[in-house]
């Protein structure tokens, strides 16, 4: 998006199709650059689960089952909550 204002509007929803009133709002976007990935690195900390690769595939642009490199923890459901 350029950095030039838009307008945007925004409600609530819920399940039951019930809405708020949508309020609108002018924003500018601000400027932004793609950080440089090869300055990523890995920091592990206390209780981070099993690797099955590398870290660094988090942040190398690849996407599917290859791009995984956790293990779900035993007794998980594998769903985000």
């Amino acid at each position: 998006m350029d950095t030039n204002v838009h307008r945007f509007g925004f409600f609530v929803q819920d399940r039951w199709g019930n809405k708020t009133d949508t309020i609108y709002q002018d924003i500018k976007p601000i400027f932004e650059v793609q950080l440089q990935k090869s300055r990523f690195q890995e920091y592990k900390l206390p209780g981070d689960p099993p690797m099955w690769g590398a870290v660094s595939k988090a942040w190398d642009g690849r996407y599917g089952w290859e791009a995984c490199f956790t293990q779900q923890i035993a007794g998980g459901n594998g769903r985000i909550r």
